[in-house]
């Protein structure tokens, strides 16, 4: 079923079960996934940071240009973080987005990828 994806020097995530069996550790495989299909299989959502007194007005401008281009059905939420290190979460209601590399990438020729969070399923 999986075997088509086990080659040498290939990337994958397993999903399972771990268990111990005296000194050692197994791991009961349910399921493989390529790491090309991570993103989309297993995320859930996306939250970006947006540091309101370092981020300029364009970077926002194409942060909608771009969502409205990877039109989808899974939640966008805005971290907008003030000066002062506070902190309000914004859902954006009406940008809801596909989970795909390409989003990904995009996002991260807008923002650092550190102010990049994926939500797991």
């Amino acid at each position: 079923m999986y075997q088509h994806l086990l080659k040498e020097y290939s990337t994958v995530i397993l999903r399972g079960i771990a268990e111990k069996r005296g000194d050692s550790i197994q791991i009961r495989v349910s399921e493989i996934i390529p790491v090309d299909d991570a993103f989309a299989r297993l995320g859930s959502g996306i939250v970006i940071d947006i540091e309101l007194d370092k981020t300029p007005k364009e970077s926002l401008v194409k942060l909608k240009e771009m969502l409205l281009k990877h039109k989808g059905g899974s939640p966008v939420y805005l971290n907008a973080i003030s000066k002062d290190g506070g902190s309000e979460r914004f859902v954006l209601k009406n940008y809801l987005v596909s989970m795909t590399n390409g989003i990904l990438n995009d996002l991260t020729k807008i923002f650092p990828v550190e102010n990049i969070l994926i939500l797991a399923k």
